[in-house]
């Protein structure tokens, strides 16, 4: 069995090594023709060009991100995920993911709500592109799976150790729920 593992453990290594290697390979050649599409767009086109244009930026953009998604599992698979924390304003950066899903939430008949406790400081060091990936995420799903009701997303201030501030953002729906 640890042979087995062992083996198991190599050959997703390898995975995630590959994967890396293909992803990285594949956005360089990526971003030339993403980077024609836009020069050309700049430029006087007739309509049926443009449209075109438009068709091949909005693909290559929509597979650049899947590729950038991969590549960031393999990244994560391999321990070497990277974050890169900067002075970010929290309650702010939670308004925008909510209001981005304010309009489908409506649609569907959803009350959608941020709840920010007091004595947040509002500024803090965080990874601001993955904590903005996270609570969209959550939010896209939990407006997505409820059928009636509300979604909350709050911002609580947890404990505060020096500089560092302990910060809990959760979302709460009236959704079916996920299973333990």
């Amino acid at each position: 069995l640890e042979l087995a593992r062992d083996e198991a453990n190599r050959a997703n290594a390898l995975k995630s090594e590959f994967l890396a290697s293909f992803s990285h390979e594949i956005r360089t050649p990526l971003n030339g023709v993403l980077g024609t599409a836009d020069g050309l767009l700049a430029g006087e086109l007739t309509d049926e060009v443009r449209a075109q244009l438009l068709i091949i930026q909005s693909s290559g953009s929509s597979l650049l991100r899947t590729i950038n998604d991969v590549l960031e599992l393999s990244r994560i698979e391999a321990g070497r995920l990277d974050l890169f924390p900067v002075p970010t304003d929290v309650p702010a950066l939670l308004n925008e993911v909510v209001d981005l899903f304010r309009a489908r939430a409506t649609a569907s008949g959803l009350s959608l709500r941020l709840e920010l406790e007091p004595g947040h400081p509002g500024r803090v060091k965080v990874d601001d592109l993955r904590l903005r990936q996270v609570v969209q995420n959550l939010v896209g799903n939990a407006v997505k799976f409820t059928r009636q009701g509300e979604v909350v997303v709050r911002l609580a201030r947890g404990e505060v150790s020096g500089e560092r501030v302990l910060t809990r953002i959760s979302v709460q729906d009236s959704g079916p729920g996920i299973e333990p």
